[in-house]
């Protein structure tokens, strides 16, 4: 945002819900978001918070140079008991 861009505050978001529906999260979705640092908000007084939505736009929004993170592998099961090895790799003569 630049010095020049004026925000009135009929474009601001008003609250922990008012953020929170903008997003389609839960509240406590929106307060731990907040409290994280991913959506940029300000807090005005003891119980006032206040966010621009093209800002959280912005924030939320993936990057188009960052690569997704693949999903892990499943770890194999770790075999316990001495039959089920058995079971599992029997011996050939």
């Amino acid at each position: 945002m630049t010095q020049n861009d004026h925000i009135s505050s009929r474009d601001l978001l008003w609250g922990v819900g008012a953020i929170a529906q903008y997003i389609g999260r839960p509240v406590r979705t929106a307060y731990y978001l907040i409290d994280r640092g991913v959506i940029p908000a300000k807090k005005l007084g003891p119980k006032a918070i206040v966010a621009v939505p093209s800002e959280i736009d912005r924030a939320l929004l993936p990057d188009e140079n960052v690569k997704p993170i693949p999903p892990r592998e499943k770890p194999q099961p770790r075999i316990k008991s001495r039959v089920a090895k058995r079971r599992l790799y029997p011996k050939h003569d």
